[in-house]
């Protein structure tokens, strides 16, 4: 275990068939709700660290999980079908020694909770979406194939000769470089193959990329706990493909709270102060009302 993280966040390792899981995790009190998170594809849980800064004095116990095979967890021993996602949310709850929490994730991970939930629902006290889990490959106008094509494509154009050459080209990318754009990026890379490439593999986004195919709203028809889905509003030519997922969304969990995101893109970093004020509203909404 490791505490050498900002904003009283440790670090703790769940040892799951699907490979070991990390865990940023800060104990605020045992009386305080749990909400249990994971990023989406790529993401190293250092992308969701802020919401720890966010969420201070609000009294929610965090916890920010890489999913098998992103950031520092290990390459998953098995698939990322829904019965694998289960036994990954299962051991992270079971570890943790909590009852029911709310669980989440963004983009990815949030389609993973969503997929859990039938199976967690007697351990889950809401769901939170973030930017996922309401948007179908069918609805986005993607298939399977031309996704993962997509994301591999990315995934290879960073590949480095040296960790400077890496650091350098990724500091170019961001605005203002923190101690938390260093600590993510030392989690989402690795030497491998003589070069400085991502520690996702192309395994595990061909399997990821193959459940997102299969994934559908229907999963939440019979969730009769409270949905949370915050999502982007940017760019404006997709308002017509998002207002379709979220109709269908609707129709499938008729007591969803939908939040748009003001200003905001697929990537969510800047706004997670909001995205945590407005989950932390939620929860709150929650236990005022049982």
């Amino acid at each position: 275990m490791s505490s050498n993280l900002p904003w009283g966040v440790a670090t703790e390792i769940v040892s799951t068939s699907e490979g070991n899981i990390r865990l940023l995790v800060r104990r605020e009190s045992s009386i305080c709700p749990w909400l249990v998170l994971s990023p989406g594809q790529g993401d190293a849980a250092e992308s969701l660290l802020i919401l720890f800064g966010s969420s201070l004095n609000q009294n929610i116990n965090l916890v920010v999980f890489d999913p098998p095979g992103h950031g520092l967890s290990d390459e998953p021993l098995a698939d990322y079908s829904p019965k694998s996602q289960q036994i990954v949310w299962q051991s992270v709850l079971d570890h943790l020694k909590v009852d029911r929490a709310y669980i989440g994730g963004y983009s990815y991970g949030a389609y993973s909770a969503a997929m859990c939930c039938g199976y967690l629902a007697h351990r889950i006290d809401g769901l939170v979406l973030i930017e996922g889990g309401y948007l179908t490959m069918q609805q986005k106008g993607v298939t399977i194939e031309s996704e993962t094509k997509e994301i591999l494509d990315s995934m290879y154009s960073y590949r480095f000769k040296s960790w400077d050459e890496a650091m350098k080209a990724i500091r170019f990318q961001s605005a203002i470089w923190t101690a938390l754009d260093e600590a993510e990026f030392n989690t989402s890379f690795v030497e491998r193959d003589e070069a400085i490439v991502l520690r996702t593999t192309e395994n595990t986004i061909v399997q990821m990329e193959q459940t997102l195919g299969d994934y559908s709203p229907v999963v939440l028809e019979n969730l009769t706990c409270p949905i949370l889905l915050l999502h982007s509003t940017l760019p404006t030519e997709k308002k017509e493909m998002r207002e379709n997922g979220l109709s269908e969304l609707r129709y499938y969990a008729q007591h969803v709270k939908i939040v748009p995101i003001p200003d905001c893109g697929h990537t969510i970093k800047e706004h997670l102060p909001f995205v945590m004020d407005q989950i932390s509203k939620f929860i709150h909404d929650v236990m005022m009302s049982h």
